[in-house]
């Protein structure tokens, strides 16, 4: 998951002023002076982005943690299999009592800022905003302990009469982004979906970046493989529960209308025919491979791998690769602010912006004009969408937020993405 924060609001794309950058509640707070330079004034308004971009979860391999992962899953899978080996017993010598989960096949959740939606957790429950995160494979949400002002003014989690908090430990944490919480089990509730004994990390430290956005935790859509606590993420959880039984779910990000849908897809949002790709390997990623990037019908990079991730707001690849991408728009222009290229373009309106698309082998994908710039700065210029930086997967690996995202409705199946074209798209 990739925490960013350059356009994570509503796309009215606010001028930058040499005074102030006008800010919603869920930017960071702080203040971002000028100076009389053009390559001052551009850097300290884009200081905000870097705040804003720290990767949170993108690279959770990378991360350091205090866990002793053997010991948690011992301690932790000892007590549920305790648990179950009670209610088996209870079941063999009772055969008329059912089994306690209660099937629902499907369910949707409408998200707000794109990737946010409500869910709860416990019994009785307690209500949470999260990010709906295919970059990460986690859960982890404020724990009542956590006395921070970031916390205080987020919704915090109490145990229930259906949770327990352990004592182990667990940190996530990429660049400004650090969060410390204790091992955790409950039962979770996301679109009518309630999977018990659902693992997750209860925050007792949270860095103070956090407090620049609107959500109160993280729940991870990726695969197992890139659980940090070596646990299967919910949606995973809810399948092998047999509570959902189509191992599968769909975004539509963008307004109107921006949901989650889960055990399936809801076909009133795109059209047919949709696309299939299959995954390209099996590291945890919802990845897939034979991507080329289009400026107008030019392709400009090709044979790429692309990571899907609804985590992110921009499109990231290496730096020498994003060049060659940007090297097919007239007289752009590029700046370093910390490991990442932020790249500029002339633009007179939105509409001026150059004509981008990606696609695998099928029909191109294009990008939308107001998807496609970031920010619109002083003298037309713009902020583009298409960024460069080492996200430490190798040459020809691009990850791809909701820049590309909300131009399409994509259809997460355990084997392969698939693409479909939305209905209507006024991104």
């Amino acid at each position: 998951m990739a925490l960013t924060g350059v356009l994570d609001d509503d796309r009215t794309l606010k001028r930058i002023t040499w005074e102030k950058i006008e800010r919603k509640r869920y930017s960071l707070n702080g203040n971002c002076g000028f100076e009389d330079s053009n390559k001052t004034w551009v850097s300290d308004a884009l200081w905000e982005w870097r705040l804003l971009k720290g990767n949170i979860v993108k690279n959770l391999i990378n991360i350091q943690h205090n866990l002793n992962l053997e010991r948690l899953n011992a301690s932790v899978g000892e007590e549920i299999d305790s648990e179950r080996r009670s209610s088996l017993i209870i079941q063999e010598q009772s055969p008329l009592v059912l089994h306690d989960v209660q099937t629902q096949q499907s369910g949707s959740v409408e998200l707000t800022n794109d990737r946010t939606g409500n869910i709860a957790i416990g019994i009785p429950d307690q209500k949470f905003s999260v990010l709906f995160d295919t970059g990460f494979a986690d859960f982890w949400v404020p724990s009542i302990l956590c006395e921070s002002k970031v916390c205080k003014a987020k919704q915090r989690y109490t145990p229930s009469d259906s949770g327990k908090v352990f004592d182990e430990t667990v940190s996530f944490g990429y660049g400004l982004y650090k969060v410390l919480g204790r091992v955790a089990k409950d039962t979770v509730t996301v679109a009518n979906i309630a999977v018990p004994e659902q693992i997750f990390a209860a925050a007792i430290t949270l860095s103070d970046v956090f407090g620049g956005y609107i959500f109160d935790g993280i729940i991870g859509m990726a695969f197992p493989a890139l659980s940090i606590l070596h646990q299967d993420p919910f949606f995973v959880n809810a399948f092998k529960k047999g509570i959902v039984t189509q191992k599968q779910f769909g975004f539509k990000l963008g307004s109107p209308g921006a949901s989650l849908y889960l055990g399936g897809v809801d076909s009133t949002l795109y059209t047919e025919p949709i696309e299939p790709h299959p995954l390209s390997d099996a590291n945890g990623f919802w990845k897939i491979g034979g991507a080329s990037v289009l400026v107008g019908t030019e392709v400009a990079v090709s044979g790429l791998q692309t990571i899907i991730d609804t985590g992110s707001h921009e499109i990231v690849g290496p730096p020498s690769e994003v060049a060659a991408f940007w090297s097919k728009i007239p007289d752009h222009q590029s700046t370093r602010i910390g490991e990442t290229v932020l790249y500029f373009f002339p633009c007179p309106s939105i509409e001026a912006a150059p004509a981008v698309s990606f696609t695998w082998g099928g029909k191109s994908w294009p990008i939308s004009k107001a998807n496609f710039v970031l920010r619109v700065l002083p003298d037309s210029i713009c902020l583009g969408s298409i960024v460069g930086r080492d996200i430490q997967h190798g040459p020809k690996v691009w990850l791809l937020g909701d820049s590309f995202l909300k131009n399409v409705y994509t259809y997460f199946l355990s084997t392969q993405i698939r693409w479909g074209s939305l209905h209507s798209n006024k991104e």
